[in-house]
């Protein structure tokens, strides 16, 4: 997804920066439920992506209330990014069961 902000073009990643920066506000394991939850994960991704970002929370607030479209599209592409990162973590079963047993033995 690209955020674009005073003419520049910013493209989001959901990296491990942005969730340690969510964890670091709500002092628990990463699992945004509530819609502040997820707005404040928004941020976090996307000061995450451009470090050198110039606004703070207040002001990305103001751009979520004069675009609320952004945060529908934050919504679906973060969606699109579990289900893809979840495609690669699959195990098959078989395998599975057959590091198992070469275990045990």
């Amino acid at each position: 997804m690209k955020f674009n902000y005073n003419g520049q073009e910013i493209e989001l990643k959901y990296t491990m920066r942005s969730m340690l920066k969510w964890e670091n506000k709500y002092k628990r394991t990463f699992n945004p439920i509530t819609l502040g939850e997820t707005v404040y994960f928004f941020y976090c991704v996307l000061t995450s992506s451009k470090r050198d970002m110039s606004f703070d929370y207040e002001k990305f607030e103001d751009i979520l209330d004069d675009n609320p479209q952004l945060f529908g599209e934050f919504a679906k592409w973060i969606a699109d990014v579990q289900v893809q990162n979840n495609m690669f973590n699959t195990v098959d079963e078989k395998e599975v069961k057959k590091e198992d047993i070469d275990e045990k033995n």
